[in-house]
């Protein structure tokens, strides 16, 4: 299952039931998305339809504050986030710089994948732990589904053993909806919350590249051997916590 239709989101889709270790990914248990802030009454229907009606939330205060999810004021919806204003100010700056190039804003983008595993380490073990407790389907979701979700949800699949390959795909899904990231990119209200005046530096932004992810995963391995050291020494989940994780999402 790809890209859901549902009125009022972007790049909204469940992960495939990819095998993992033990078995498979449950279908339909994970879902990752873009913003809901301009979500209307039949995507909301679809939501319910699916049984999504827990969500959570990555993005920044000033982000959720600027763009607010129509969510929190329904009563069978759950939208869970951690406070926090994380920011990106290296890619702001880039964008900024008329003399910036292309290059250099694919290079702030691999940096910042980089770091994400420690900057949102607080975040993420949330969120690990909303999915554990949550016995519903859970919505990963940031401003555009790509970036902070892409890292988010590709721990989590690492974590549940999915192939390195199988994570790449689903990350790389989002690239079939990198037209109207870069139409909103272009006209200033990018989900991103990024200003840029040149549009020639929008590739590297909008774009889902296996080289940023790659990178994340690199750091990993370097500082934690693999990402199971890296969720209990980081994330602070426990060993029974990361059991029942898997128990939670593999069949």
């Amino acid at each position: 299952m790809d890209q859901l239709a549902l009125d009022g989101t972007l790049n909204f889709r469940a992960v495939a039931a990819y095998p993992a270790r033990g078995g498979r990914l449950k279908t339909a248990s994970l879902y990752r998305s873009g913003e809901f802030h301009g979500i209307g009454a039949s995507g909301i229907a679809g939501m319910r339809s699916l049984a999504v009606t827990t969500v959570f939330d990555l993005r920044s205060d000033t982000e959720k504050k600027r763009r607010p999810s129509p969510l929190l004021s329904l009563s069978d919806f759950n939208v869970a986030t951690t406070p926090h204003d994380v920011r990106h100010g290296d890619l702001r700056a880039v964008l900024a710089d008329a003399e910036s190039t292309p290059e250099a804003c694919a290079s702030v983008m691999k940096a910042i994948y980089v770091d994400l595993p420690d900057r949102f380490a607080a975040i993420y073990a949330h969120y690990f732990r909303t999915v554990l407790e949550c016995p519903q389907p859970v919505a990963l979701h940031c401003a555009a589904g790509k970036d902070r979700t892409g890292v988010g949800v590709a721990l989590l699949l690492d974590l549940l053993g999915v192939s390195r390959t199988d994570i790449m795909e689903d990350y790389l899904k989002t690239n079939a909806v990198r037209d109207l990231l870069r139409e909103r990119f272009s006209n200033h209200n990018s989900a991103l919350g990024y200003v840029t005046h040149a549009d020639r530096l929008i590739e590297p932004v909008i774009a889902a590249d296996p080289d940023y992810l790659a990178a994340m995963f690199a750091t990993i391995e370097r500082d934690f051997d693999d990402t199971e050291s890296y969720v209990q020494a980081r994330l602070g989940l426990s060993a029974d916590e990361i059991d029942r994780l898997r128990f939670r999402l593999v069949a």
